[in-house]
C-alpha cells in the first residue's frame, strides 16, 4: 500500500495508484500477516538453536539435535523398555507423568535424523520414538535447565 503522501501526489496529478503492483490477489493483509508470524517465529528458533550449539560445544549442555516446535506425540505410547522403568522407579515417575509432560511441552529436540522427539516442559523430559517407544523419562536436569532458559530468553512459548 503506498503512504499517504504519495497517494496524495497520485491524487494531485489526476491520477490513482497501479494496484496491480501494490495487490496480490488471495493474498490480503490476513496473509501476510500470517506469514509475518511464521517467519518471526523462526527467527526466535533459529537464533535459539544457534544458542544451543555454542553451548554443546563449550560442554554446557549435552542434549542434542534441533529445537523444534512440540509435534503432536504418537497415538500409542509404549512403557516396554525396562532401561525406562528401571529410570522410572528411580525417579519416582510414572506413565501418568510422561503424558502430563508431552501435553504441557511447547518445544522438542528432534534427535536421531528426526526419528526421535524429545519434548520439554517445567515438568521434565520424554523422549519417544517414532514407533511410539519411550526410550527415556526424566526430571529437568541443570543442563534441561538451561535449555529452557534458552528457550524463554528468544521468547518462544514454553
Amino acid at each position: 500500500m503506498f503512504s499517504a503522501p504519495r497517494r496524495q501526489l497520485h491524487a494531485k496529478a489526476g491520477g490513482r495508484a497501479d494496484s496491480a503492483r501494490t495487490n496480490v490477489a488471495g493474498f490480503g493483509s490476513s496473509a501476510s500477516s500470517k506469514v509475518g508470524f511464521i517467519a518471526r517465529k523462526q527467527k526466535r528458533f533459529d537464533a535459539a538453536n544457534t544458542e544451543l550449539q555454542q553451548m554443546r560445544e563449550t560442554g554446557t549442555i549435552k542434549a542434542r539435535g534441533k529445537l523444534i516446535e512440540s509435534p503432536p506425540a504418537p497415538n500409542v505410547l509404549n512403557f516396554a523398555s525396562t532401561y525406562v522403568l528401571q529410570y522410572w522407579a528411580e525417579r519416582g515417575m510414572g506413565p501418568m507423568d510422561a503424558e502430563r509432560i508431552i501435553c504441557s511441552s511447547k518445544v522438542a529436540m528432534s534427535q536421531r535424523n528426526g526419528t526421535q522427539t524429545c519434548y520439554y516442559s517445567e515438568l521434565g523430559f520424554v523422549a519417544v520414538g517414532q514407533d511410539g517407544n519411550v526410550s527415556s523419562i526424566g526430571p529437568l536436569d541443570e543442563g534441561g535447565k538451561k535449555l529452557m532458559e534458552v528457550v524463554k530468553k528468544h521468547g518462544i512459548p514454553h
